[in-house]
């Protein structure tokens, strides 16, 4: 069964501190990274995403 969007958990951290954020931020982020990552080779549904900037 495919997971509700809502139900994803994101989490920011900034050099190992969780950021806390606005629902409206989470969502964002998480609405376009799921929408990036739908679109790449390899992508499964309701597995972990991790994006790390160094």
């Amino acid at each position: 069964m495919a997971k509700d969007k809502n139900e994803y958990e994101v989490t920011m951290t900034f050099d190992g501190e969780e950021v806390g954020m606005m629902p409206f931020v989470e969502g964002m982020v998480r609405d376009v990274v799921l929408g990036l990552a739908e679109n790449l080779k390899g992508y499964e549904e309701g597995k972990e995403i991790v994006i790390r900037i160094k």
